[in-house]
């Protein structure tokens, strides 16, 4: 049951849309439910009742508010669209009427038993939601306050849920962006735009904020995007504010419609993206080094230890750098929390420190990834990948955020990878690894923040990952890791495909080998090739791989397993450019490193995935 609050100043004008034919002819039968009294008549019920008699009944006290010469509040006009979630059984006019009086009783609205309360009415004119429509002026003509009314209603709406035995949302924490209001959802719809301009603006501005290290950048970034920017200043000349608007979006007198910052999300108000570019990391990074080599080793600088000189791009070795620092955030967030300490004293007080500060850097984690991830989204230009990207991103920007305050200085490094990607541009052709490499360890590092949340209690964030995980992995599978082993496997003489399907066969225990796919076996085929290749023993591998952890909840235990070899083995990850397994020059293990594709899935984390 989702409750969906806005605010107005027309109590007419909405009565018209709720007794209206609806934008799309959608209203049926429309009638009032429920109302302060019990007694207001209904236009939907009662011959000759107009809605100038219900909205001037509504407004009386309104009026008289203003008859003392009182100003109203602005957004005097509460609206509140209560809807049950799809699935749900049809509940009936009584049932609603409840559920509407005891959401206006839970925000502090109009308590049954209060002289005072204010006026309202729920209007029912479809089967699945009532609209419930409050003036917040009361009898003694003071005015109703609506202190987190949002929280208060979505509280209120999970107890109703259980008790009418309808399905359980997960409940919010306050931390969530706005979403758009009705009326910007149906502006949407007649302009034929997949996205409200709140939404567009929203998605800019982050991103914005994503690609600058400074200020100026910001601003100069919004400017580039195409959008409208209107700075407010103090009188000392000081830029305290800004609102950002989209051309051609205007409001019914013709006024372009604009958005603070503060209104798109919290965090992208101008005094918290200061705080955000303060924190950046104070070092100076020259964009076009990231991944450079070192010709004399024959390596590449990178953090995370050495790696093979490749042919990558800059934005191929930007994405590789991504996934190291993924790595970091995956680990943080993996690492399980600490047993409850009983130390009395001070050794307790530190140990709770400890914890918290322990939390804030895993919540900046959290909110790192996300930042990587719509780098990458706007970096690709593959259509099919990008939208997966992107919907992963939308999805994952719940879990983003949490009331747990982030340790901003632990994502200088998510946030510079996310810079460096949107500032070297899409991958080229020779980085067949390195989106794949960065989008295995972006699948782990989400599964991870999920996990966490759900550890902390953050229902509404653990379930956002779980849903941008199967976007990115989806993708995942879409892209070059899967499909150039699974060429690399086609390519593989047949007796070498022969023979490391039977060794792998002997390996696997009996019991699974129903559950192995074909695409399962041609990775491990193709891993073990390579890794013999490499001058590894591929039967110790596979022994170590098999008993390292259980596999009898893998989904594909074949595919686990192959991931696992190749993070024991250290393989490079293939590329469009080599889909044949070729001799390695030498026998060593430093002849083999690389970056796995999946070096970051750990075992648990790829498991359940098909």
């Amino acid at each position: 049951m989702v409750p969906d609050i806005s605010k107005g100043d027309r109590v007419r004008g909405l009565l018209e849309y709720l007794y209206g034919p609806g934008h799309r002819d959608e209203h049926t039968d429309p009638h009032i439910v429920a109302s302060w009294d019990g007694f207001t008549p209904d236009p939907g019920r009662h011959p000759g009742v107009t809605l100038d008699q219900v909205a001037d009944a509504l407004d009386l006290h309104v009026a008289q508010r203003q008859q003392s010469g009182r100003r109203l509040p602005k957004g005097h006009v509460w609206h509140c669209p209560v809807r049950t979630a799809p699935g749900d059984r049809t509940l009936t006019d009584d049932e609603w009427a409840t559920v509407a009086q005891r959401i206006v009783h839970a925000v502090g609205l109009a308590n049954e038993d209060e002289p005072n309360r204010c006026r309202w009415i729920a209007v029912r004119h479809a089967e699945d939601h009532i609209h419930i429509v409050v003036t917040r002026v009361r009898a003694n003509l003071t005015v109703g306050t609506i202190d987190n009314d949002r929280r208060k209603a979505q509280a209120e709406c999970r107890k109703i849920e259980k008790e009418f035995g309808l399905r359980q949302l997960n409940p919010g924490d306050g931390t969530a962006a706005r979403r758009p209001s009705s009326a910007e959802q149906f502006k949407a719809e007649r302009t034929g735009t997949a996205l409200t301009p709140r939404e567009e603006l929203h998605a800019a501005v982050r991103l914005a904020a994503t690609g600058a290290a400074t200020e100026r950048e910001f601003f100069a970034r919004l400017h580039r995007a195409g959008l409208l920017v209107k700075q407010r200043t103090a009188p000392s000349g000081d830029i305290i504010g800004y609102a950002v608007g989209k051309l051609g979006d205007r409001n019914k007198a013709g006024g372009q419609v604009w958005f603070a910052g503060s209104t798109l999300a919290g965090d992208l108000s101008l005094p918290k993206l200061r705080r955000r570019f303060a924190d950046a990391d104070p070092t100076v990074l020259d964009s076009s080094a990231v991944g450079t080599e070192d010709t004399a080793h024959g390596t590449t600088r990178r953090p995370g230890g050495r790696r093979p000189t490749t042919r990558s791009s800059r934005a191929g070795r930007a994405r590789h750098a991504a996934a190291d620092s993924l790595d970091q955030a995956h680990d943080l967030l993996d690492t399980p929390e600490p047993e409850p300490d009983f130390l009395p004293g001070p050794d307790r007080t530190r140990s709770a420190a400890s914890d918290s500060a322990r939390r804030q850097r895993a919540a900046a984690a959290t909110a790192g990834i996300h930042e990587v991830l719509e780098a990458l989204a706007e970096g690709h230009h593959e259509p099919l990948l990008r939208q997966q990207l992107k919907e992963a991103a939308r999805t994952y920007e719940r879990a983003a955020r949490s009331q747990i305050r982030a340790a901003n200085a632990d994502q200088r490094a998510l946030r510079r990878a996310a810079r460096d990607i949107l500032s070297a541009g899409p991958a080229r052709p020779e980085d067949g690894g390195a989106l794949g490499t960065v989008l295995a360890t972006l699948v782990v590092a989400v599964i991870a923040a999920g996990r966490w949340h759900a550890a902390q209690g953050h229902r509404q964030q653990a379930a956002a990952a779980r849903q941008a995980a199967d976007h990115l992995w989806n993708a995942y599978r879409q892209s070059a890791p899967v499909a150039h082993l699974a060429a690399a496997a086609r390519n593989l003489p047949a007796d070498a495909r022969h023979r490391h399907t039977a060794a792998a066969l002997r390996a696997l225990p009996d019991a699974l080998h129903h559950k192995i796919s074909p695409t399962g076996m041609d990775l491990l085929t193709a891993t073990l090739d390579q890794a013999a290749h490499a001058g590894h023993d591929p039967d110790a591998l596979l022994r170590q791989a098999v008993s390292s952890r259980e596999l009898h909840t893998a989904t594909d235990p074949a595919h686990v397993t192959a991931w696992r070899i190749r993070r024991l083995a250290e393989l490079p990850t293939p590329s469009a450019l080599n889909t044949t397994t070729k001799p390695a020059q030498g026998h060593s293990r430093a002849a083999a490193i690389g970056r796995p594709a999946a070096q970051a899935a750990t075992d648990t984390d790829i498991r359940h995935r098909p």
